[in-house]
């Protein structure tokens, strides 16, 4: 386990431990898109972790860096954001420790340059962390009373009661 770093360092090992990923286990995999490079992305201060959206020539994964853990690699984690619930993998690197990431693209072949595809990671960091809207009640004028009486097996099964 690694001790808690300042933010900038972190960020900085992220990008670092990514690049060095790409130079010595990336080369020649057909995946790769040779306009892109490795960026961190919006990386901020969200509850117990580090989020944000790290960019490589291979993928465009939410990536969340925790201050301490110990879990086991290849599992996984659901983690409640305020757009919804998602599914993170657990990941480890040595120089980084570990790290939970959920992908949002990969491969990224399909952005034309660094620009369109940091632009994009910075679109979907601002819905994942938006909070849902969650829906108005219904107004009691529009509102269906049910009548326990009359609310039969048959009615309910066939949708009666929702019917004005």
């Amino acid at each position: 386990m690694l001790a808690p770093q300042p933010a900038d360092a972190c960020i900085q090992r992220l990008e670092l431990t990514f690049q060095v990923i790409e130079r010595e286990r990336m080369q020649c995999v057909p995946i790769l898109n040779a306009s892109l490079q490795v960026k961190a992305i919006g990386f901020k201060r969200w509850q117990e972790y580090r989020l944000g959206i790290l960019l490589t020539p291979w993928f465009m994964n939410v990536v969340l860096l925790p201050e301490l853990q110990d879990w086991q690699v290849g599992s996984k984690q659901l983690i409640a954001l305020p757009s919804g619930e998602y599914e993170f993998i657990v990941g480890h690197e040595i120089e980084l420790g570990f790290y939970l990431s959920c992908s949002l693209f990969s491969p990224v072949l399909e952005f034309e340059n660094q620009a369109a595809a940091e632009a994009t990671a910075e679109i979907a960091l601002l819905h994942l962390l938006k909070q849902q809207a969650v829906p108005e009640p219904a107004k009691a004028e529009t509102r269906k009373a049910l009548n326990p009486e009359s609310l039969t097996r048959r009615a309910l099964l066939q949708g009666r009661f929702l019917r004005s």
